[in-house]
C-alpha cells in the first residue's frame, strides 16, 4: 500500500473535517503496512538468510574437516615411507637459519634423490621436545644437533645414542670428540678476552689479570669486566664452570671478578656494547663476536687467554630411538641417519660453518679470517660431563655473589 505525501494537509486546507480525517485514517493504516513489510525484510535478512548460511557453513565445515583428516593421514602415510626408505633423516637442532639454510642445499645437492627434513628451534625447546618423545617410547629425530657437551655426555650415559664414528671424525682434536663415538663437535666458539686500550692499563694476558688491581692515574673507561651473567646465557655458564674447575683460577677468581666487577650485560651482544661505548676496560666474549667488535673499533685488542680458551662445541650424535635407559645401542635405526652424520662432518658442510663465523670441528679445515688454527689454540681442560650434576650448586653460589656485590654497591652510594 503506498500514500501519497500531503493529502491530510491538503484537505486541512479545503476546510472539510470529514476528509481530514479519512487522509489520516489511511495514513495510519500505511505507516502499519510500511512497517510490517520492513520486519518481515529484517527477518529474512536476520533469521532466514544466516539459517542458509550456517546449514551451508555446516556443509562446508564437516568436509574440509575430512580432507583435513585425509591430509593428516596422507602426511603420516608419507612420512612413514620417508622413514622406511631411509633416504630422508630428521635433524634436531638449534642452530641459525642463517646456517641452517646452506647446509640444507648442500645436503641435496651432493645427495640426489634424498632430502632433509629439519625441525629447528632454540635449544631448550629442541631439548624438551627430544626428550618428550623418549618418554613416549620411541624418539623422532635421527641426529640432534643442539645443546653442548655436557648434555650429550648425560645423554650418552642415560642411554639415548648410538655409537657412530664418521670418516670426517678423524681429523677433530681428541677433547672435541667422544672416545666411544657417541658425539663429536661440529662447530665451536672459543670465550677469551677482549681489552680496550683507552682504559689506559696494561693488556691482560688471561683470565686472571681481568681481576688483578691495577693503579691507573686516569679512569678514561669504569673499571667493568662485562661479560653475561651464567643464568641467562648457556655459554657464559659453561665459562663460570670452566673457572671454577681450573686450578689456575677457581672460586678464587670467581669471586674476585663478581664482586670488582657486579655489573653484567644482558648477553654476549650487549657486552660487546659496552664495551664498544668505551663503558667497560675489559669484556669475556665469545670469539666471533669479539673479532666483529675488534674489526668496526681499533681501539679493541683481542688476547687468547693464558690459561686457554674455554671452548664452546656444538655437538652432534645419532639418536637411539628406542630402549630402556642405560641400554646403549649399536647402531642407528635410519640408515639415512649415518649419511647425515656423516655429510656434518664432511668439508662442504665444514666449509659452510668456517664461512658463517664460526670455527669448523675438524683442524683440516682453515679457521675464520682472522683468527688462529684450530690446532694452534690452548684450550682450557674440563670435564664438561661433570656440568649437569654441579649445575644448580654453580648458579646458587654466583647468585649469592652477585647478591652481595649489589647490597654493597648499594652501601657505597
Amino acid at each position: 500500500m503506498k500514500f501519497a505525501p500531503g493529502r491530510t494537509e491538503w484537505a486541512r486546507q479545503q476546510g472539510n473535517p470529514a476528509i481530514v480525517l479519512i487522509f489520516k485514517f489511511q495514513e495510519r493504516r500505511a505507516t502499519q503496512w510500511q512497517a510490517t513489510q520492513w520486519r518481515a525484510t529484517k527477518w529474512r535478512a536476520t533469521r532466514g538468510a544466516p539459517l542458509a548460511r550456517r546449514l551451508l557453513r555446516n556443509k562446508l565445515s564437516a568436509g574440509l574437516a575430512a580432507l583435513l583428516a585425509l591430509a593428516v593421514f596422507a602426511t603420516q602415510t608419507a612420512r612413514a615411507a620417508e622413514e622406511a626408505a631411509g633416504n630422508s633423516p630428521l635433524l634436531y637442532t638449534s642452530v641459525p637459519k642463517s646456517l641452517l639454510g646452506p647446509l640444507e642445499k648442500s645436503f641435496e645437492k651432493n645427495h640426489p634423490g634424498w632430502r632433509l627434513r629439519v625441525f629447528r628451534a632454540r635449544a631448550g625447546t629442541v631439548i624438551d621436545r627430544i626428550e618428550s618423545e623418549w618418554r613416549e617410547g620411541r624418539a623422532r629425530a635421527d641426529v640432534l644437533w643442539a645443546g653442548d657437551a655436557s648434555l650429550f655426555a648425560a645423554y650418552k650415559k642415560a642411554g639415548r645414542l648410538s655409537p657412530y664414528s664418521p670418516p670426517g671424525a678423524s681429523a677433530i682434536p681428541p677433547d672435541l670428540k667422544d672416545p666411544d663415538g657417541f658425539y663429536h663437535a661440529v662447530r665451536l666458539f672459543h670465550l677469551i678476552v677482549v681489552h680496550n686500550k683507552n682504559a689506559l692499563v696494561p693488556t691482560p694476558k688471561g683470565f686472571a689479570d681481568l681481576v688483578r688491581p691495577i693503579p691507573r692515574k686516569k679512569k678514561a673507561v669504569p673499571d667493568l669486566i662485562a661479560r653475561p651473567p651464567p643464568s641467562k646465557s648457556g655459554a657464559s655458564r659453561a665459562g663460570f664452570f670452566a673457572w671454577s674447575r681450573s686450578p689456575d683460577l677457581g672460586w678464587t677468581f670467581l669471586r674476585s671478578l663478581i664482586l670488582g666487577h657486579p655489573e653484567f650485560g644482558e648477553s654476549f651482544g650487549a657486552a660487546a656494547e659496552l664495551l664498544g661505548r668505551s663503558e667497560a676496560r675489559g669484556a669475556v666474549l665469545a670469539d666471533f663476536i669479539a673479532y666483529r667488535l675488534a674489526k668496526r673499533r681499533k681501539r679493541i685488542e683481542i688476547v687468547w687467554p693464558a690459561e686457554g680458551a674455554v671452548t664452546i662445541s656444538g655437538p652432534a650424535g645419532i639418536v637411539k630411538k628406542t630402549g630402556p635407559a642405560g641400554n646403549v645401542g649399536k647402531a642407528a635405526e635410519n640408515p639415512g641417519a649415518r649419511r647425515l652424520a656423516d655429510f656434518l662432518l664432511s668439508k662442504p658442510a665444514q666449509e659452510i660453518i668456517r664461512k658463517s663465523g664460526l670455527y669448523a670441528a675438524r683442524t683440516d679445515i682453515s679457521p675464520p679470517e682472522g683468527r688462529p688454527p684450530l690446532d694452534k689454540i690452548k684450550r682450557m681442560p674440563v670435564a664438561w660431563e661433570e656440568l649437569p650434576a654441579a649445575e644448580q650448586e654453580l648458579l646458587s653460589r654466583v647468585g649469592g655473589l652477585i647478591s652481595l656485590a649489589k647490597r654493597d654497591a648499594k652501601k657505597k652510594k
